[in-house]
């Protein structure tokens, strides 16, 4: 990653002495592209903090270091300080802060790119006045500086990784091999976003969100109709089951019915036979009539035979007691 370093500063012990400028290889980057950079930072560190009111967050924000004297300033591109509470700001006024804002992020514009007076006057400043980590972004070339506090001087730092993670804020700045921009990334691992890419990305999850809602209401309705249907077949059941209990109830009323309608009818019928042997219809009691007239016709011949009989048995009797002269 070294070999990606834009821009050298000398430390204390080498003065500020100027280098000489590197021959420009192609054209230098837009100014567009170092506002998105600009911007893109200075959003996502304030969406990062946005839960501590301790912490200020600010884009080319003018840095007073010393009462009194307006001419000891600097606007870095993005400033952090870790401590102070948020809210608007005509400058940054050190004396009433309390404090140096810990992080300064600069960004080269073309102009910047050349002027490496002013480079050095930014570098000495962030020095002198406290800044813990300075990081140095050309976004033309794709290279990074980051610059760390090492007792009194800011001192350029040497990794050997394409990564750089910032023991201040957590985040991580990385250039991938053969990459073509700064990527940052919060200390959960998540990129920083442009504000293209998190409407992008906000359209996505709210679309994923209301496609999760419409299966979600699909699987309702599936699961409402689903009730409905066994609900549907629950009541067919016990519907049925109902008519099959009236039908076998009706079934028993009938075969109570038929058994009650049997049995008076057995009784009618005994009845009415127990009519005919105590009162006999006419034609019957003119049969027994005529049977009992026969009969008693019979009995009055039996008797009269039984007379005649007797009678000449008696005048049998009365001649053998009697017999005639000359017998």
């Amino acid at each position: 990653m070294a070999a990606r370093i834009a821009f050298a500063v000398k430390t204390a012990t080498s003065a500020a002495e100027p280098l000489a400028p590197e021959p420009e290889a192609h054209l230098p980057a837009d100014a567009t592209r170092v506002y998105e950079c600009l911007v893109k930072i200075k959003g996502n560190l304030d969406i990062l903090f946005a839960d501590r009111p301790d912490v200020l967050v600010a884009g080319d924000l003018p840095w007073f270091a010393s009462e009194g004297q307006p001419q000891i300033v600097q606007t870095p591109n993005v400033l952090v300080a870790l401590g102070r509470p948020k809210g608007h700001r005509s400058s940054y006024r050190q004396w009433d802060e309390g404090q140096p804002p810990q992080v300064v992020f600069e960004l080269l514009t073309p102009a910047l790119r050349k002027n490496y007076q002013e480079l050095f006057r930014k570098h000495n400043f962030y020095q002198q006045h406290g800044v813990q980590e300075y990081y140095l972004y050309d976004a033309d070339e794709v290279k990074l500086s980051v610059f760390l506090r090492h007792g009194p001087q800011l001192i350029l730092q040497d990794y050997p990784t394409s990564f750089w993670q910032s023991p201040a804020l957590g985040i991580t700045l990385e250039i991938l091999p053969g990459g073509n921009d700064l990527l940052l990334f919060f200390p959960n691992g998540q990129p920083f976003l442009s504000f293209v890419e998190l409407d992008a990305r906000v359209r996505a999850e709210r679309e994923a969100r209301l496609e999760a809602e419409r299966r979600a209401e699909a699987e309702r309705q599936a699961r409402a109709e689903q009730m409905a249907r066994f609900e549907a077949e629950r009541e067919a059941k016990e519907a049925a089951e109902h008519l099959a209990q009236q039908a076998l109830a009706a079934r028993h009323q009938a075969e109570q019915q038929a058994e009650v309608e049997r049995l008076a009818k057995e009784a009618a019928l005994a009845e009415l036979a127990q009519l005919r042997l105590e009162h006999p219809p006419a034609e019957d009691l003119q049969q027994q009539m005529l049977h009992e007239q026969l009969a008693r016709l019979e009995a009055e011949r039996l008797v009269e035979l039984e007379r005649l009989a007797k009678e000449a048995a008696l005048a049998e009797l009365a001649q053998l007691k009697n017999p005639p002269p000359g017998t």
